[in-house]
């Protein structure tokens, strides 16, 4: 079963703080983030912050901040994928992050904590 891979507590953190604001269907309880992902509810004294798809926080970063975010997968000699890279455009420039990703999620969850956090333009 496919199933959406959400941003983590910390990057829907960072999202918050760099102005991302768009319409998700799940959220963070802020005072709670132990809890997870929830559908929003009306709790007392609660604040939620949006908890976006990790493709929803690549277009936003693509669309509002020209920063493209690419992971590519690796093969080895039998065509299996043995690992995911990460490559990053902020505007003009060109980085390539250093490391072998596991799995597509977690080289997307690196590659955005990386930009939010060192390069990010507003």
């Amino acid at each position: 079963m496919i199933e959406e891979a959400y941003v983590s507590f910390e990057l829907a953190q960072l999202l918050k703080e760099r102005g991302f604001d768009e319409k998700c269907s799940r959220w963070y309880v802020a005072n709670e983030p132990q809890e997870g992902i929830v559908e929003k509810g009306f709790g007392e004294n609660q604040f939620y912050i949006n908890a976006p798809t990790q493709q929803m926080a690549m277009a936003w970063l693509r669309t509002k901040h020209i920063i493209i975010v690419v992971c590519p997968e690796y093969f080895n000699t039998d065509g299996i994928c043995s690992y995911w890279g990460v490559d990053i455009w902020v505007g003009d420039n060109y980085e390539k992050l250093q490391g072998d990703y596991p799995s597509y999620e977690e080289a997307v969850e690196t590659a955005l904590k990386y930009v939010l956090e060192d390069h990010y333009t507003e």
